[in-house]
């Protein structure tokens, strides 16, 4: 939400300068997606650039000042992680073993499922549309959809994070395509059916982006620690020496932390722990 709303001041800055100055400390506390945030205005400078539009003053100093916060908070907040794992910190210090399954590359079939058929050609087709008319709005978008791209190519980002990212700015382009159908709709004779198109439109929409919903909350659930699974770890909780350190896999880890409330020999938080996955994959298979 601070995301989508910095875009949105960002594109009426002059009375929303201060709103964006104090979000940029913000965001980069709340979550690493302020780093993307400045990443883009970056690339918005670049694009502006070759496509020789004029950027005023004020978003060439309020970009200037947001990348310095972005960068001062990441040198404060992760000093020690880049002192100690160097450029291994960008990637969180996942072990190379399990890289291929944190930061995956881009699926063209998952994404389009993920984020919808619908979305996908109404975002171009509002992308050509803006394009066009050369607004500044849209050259601001297209920055973040690829510095999206690029982060997920790079595998700088989380693929799941970066398609969310990715189905929100492609939301937000098709609005454009939107108004031009809707327009384009009143102007022919069709007009009258327009109810029973909206509401058939809107069962399109319903069936493409819910059913793969459906789908993906289905798969999380099954995925969810089972009963049996939480009666073990309160067990450990209830039945080991306080001292005790407890050997799972990675992703219990995290529930032998919270639930047992046992030290782990790994979990899921890589940034500042020793790599010990193949240690535990020597152990669960030998």
């Amino acid at each position: 939400l601070l995301l989508l709303y910095m875009i949105y001041i960002f594109f009426d800055l002059r009375r929303n300068v201060n709103w964006l100055v104090l979000l940029s400390l913000l965001l980069p506390l709340v979550h690493p997606v302020g780093f993307f945030f400045a990443a883009s205005m970056i690339v918005y400078l670049l694009l502006a650039r070759l496509e020789m539009i004029e950027v005023d003053e004020i978003s060439k100093e309020s970009i200037t000042l947001l990348v310095f916060f972005n960068v001062l908070i990441a040198f404060l907040l992760f000093k020690k992680a880049f002192l100690e794992t160097g450029l291994g910190a960008v990637w969180q210090n996942v072990p190379t073993l399990l890289l291929d399954s944190y930061f995956r590359n881009i699926n063209i079939l998952e994404m389009i499922s993920s984020v919808g058929v619908i979305t996908i050609i109404f975002g171009i087709i509002g992308f050509l549309f803006a394009l066009r008319a050369k607004k500044k709005s849209i050259y601001v978008l297209s920055a973040f959809v690829l510095t999206d791209f690029i982060l997920l190519a790079l595998k700088m980002v989380d693929f799941n994070t970066g398609l969310m990212i990715f189905g929100l700015l492609l939301a937000i382009i098709s609005s454009i395509a939107f108004d031009k159908f809707v327009l384009y709709f009143e102007m022919t004779k069709f007009n009258r059916l327009k109810k029973p198109a909206a509401v058939a439109f809107i069962i399109l929409i319903i069936a493409s982006l819910g059913i793969p919903s459906l789908y993906a909350a289905e798969k999380t659930i099954n995925n969810a620690l089972s009963n049996d699974e939480y009666t073990t770890l309160t067990w450990i909780r209830d039945n080991t020496p306080k001292m005790a350190v407890v050997l799972a896999n990675i992703d219990e880890g995290n529930y032998i932390a919270q639930i047992a409330q046992r030290k782990n020999v790994a979990d899921s938080y890589f940034l500042l722990a020793p790599d010990r996955y193949g240690d535990i994959s020597t152990v669960f298979t030998t």
